[in-house]
């Protein structure tokens, strides 16, 4: 599993505790240092990957990750390189602020904000959405959340 953006625990550590590899992204030296020191005090060290960077700059192995998440941040670019680090028959999540968040907080930049219909206008061939709906958030701040699963290869589908 990527965590992207990861902050300082969450995701990150259910996915540890459940026995899975997670490799915790985030420009945040201090999220990562108190993710880290929580995974020690849980024993989970070993499962635990942290990688200090920017998303923007962060290029993982095409085809890597079973699951790919990122909650609470939106950027694009990043956004496609994360589906392409999403291994065949593995599932990308993500949540990110709408449009709509900027009616509550004006002053929120447009580029932090999803477009209409996304992030699911955006998957590459070999994605389909599973679920995307839209809830609110912390302060009547609206968020979108998007479920998808990119199409295993042909011969674990039962084709020849």
């Amino acid at each position: 599993m990527a965590d992207l953006a990861c902050g300082a625990a969450g995701p990150a550590l259910l996915a540890a505790a459940a026995g899975r590899q997670v490799t915790a992204v985030d420009i945040s030296e201090l999220a990562l240092g108190m993710l880290g020191a929580e995974a020690g005090r849980r024993g989970l060290e070993h499962l635990v990957t942290l990688v200090h960077g920017d998303l923007a700059r962060w290029r993982p192995a095409p085809g890597s990750h079973a699951l790919v998440l990122c909650t609470g941040w939106w950027e694009r670019a990043v956004f496609g390189v994360a589906a392409a680090a999403v291994a065949p028959g593995g599932l990308l999540g993500w949540e990110a602020l709408t449009a709509e968040a900027r009616r509550a907080r004006p002053g929120l930049p447009p580029d932090w904000c999803l477009g209409p219909d996304e992030p699911a206008a955006l998957l590459p061939a070999g994605f389909t959405a599973a679920d995307q709906h839209d809830v609110p958030g912390h302060r009547g701040l609206m968020r979108r959340l998007l479920l998808a699963r990119r199409t295993p290869p042909a011969s674990r589908l039962g084709y020849r």
